[in-house]
């Protein structure tokens, strides 16, 4: 690469893409967008299952992913907890968290719809803003 030209930025899903060979759908790309807001990419997210042919990117054909993390999520001085929460209400993306052992703990992540009814949609962030001020 010449030093004119520029570099290119790929997005989350392109680069996750690359590493499992094809191309995601708009929901796997929303989900991986959002399990991304904990680190500064999805080259930096903590998570077993690197040495799989998926690179620990469990999609289920449906749209849904599963990650099986290595690191904690937290609110405040990590604020991974946060960045995650925020980032599902900004992608429209239903986020499960359940323990699996010591060492690790398991993201599932669905794609949902702005509308519909309470098992299709999603609230945005302006949903979330709004029941936050509720509370104060």
């Amino acid at each position: 690469m010449a030093d004119t030209e520029p570099m290119r930025k790929d997005t989350a899903a392109q680069w996750v893409g690359r590493q499992i060979g094809r191309t995601l759908t708009d929901g796997e790309a929303r989900c991986v967008d959002t399990i991304s807001a904990i680190a500064t990419g999805p080259h930096n997210v903590l998570m077993s299952g690197r040495d799989r042919d998926d690179r620990g990117w469990r999609f289920n054909g449906h749209g849904s992913l599963e990650v099986r993390l290595k690191s904690p999520l937290s609110t405040f001085d990590d604020s991974t907890l946060t960045a995650l929460v925020v980032a599902a209400h900004r992608n429209h993306v239903r986020v499960g968290i359940s323990g699996m052992s010591r060492q690790s703990i398991r993201v599932w992540l669905h794609p949902r719809s702005r509308d519909g009814d309470l098992t299709k949609r999603h609230p945005g962030v302006d949903a979330l803003a709004q029941a936050w001020r509720a509370e104060r």
